[in-house]
């Protein structure tokens, strides 16, 4: 998952995954919308580095971050992350089992920050 923070993207865009309200259409008519690769997201971030109007030794990474679910706690590996979303603060981000069903990915979170939304029995 990328994160923006208040910036809409135009990206160079290579495959089509189905998508209710798509713009792009599949193969079978389902409205989609398009995806990019893991290289192109990293691309993408880097290039956002350069914008970071902050102090360069408070603030080392790009605007456009790419967190940190996205990669296997145990092999470091990228891995695909699914996100059930209503909003951009309420969301569910899950992983597939070895049959296809949602396995709900929870991040660790500091319960004494304000303002962090988690899941109930994360």
């Amino acid at each position: 998952m990328l994160k923006a923070y208040g910036m809409h993207l135009k990206l160079l865009l290579v495959r089509v995954v189905p998508c209710p309200g798509g713009l792009y259409r599949t193969e079978n008519r389902q409205e989609a919308v398009k995806a990019i690769s893991w290289k192109q997201a990293q691309q993408i971030s880097n290039r956002f580095a350069a914008l970071v109007p902050y102090d360069r030794d408070a603030v080392h990474d790009s605007i456009l971050k790419i967190e940190e679910d996205n990669f296997d706690p145990k092999t470091k590996q990228q891995r695909q992350v699914y996100c059930f979303a209503i909003s951009a603060k309420r969301y569910a981000l899950f992983l597939k089992d070895e049959n296809g069903d949602p396995v709900l990915l929870c991040a660790p979170r500091d319960k004494d920050k304000k303002g962090e939304n988690a899941l109930a029995g994360c």
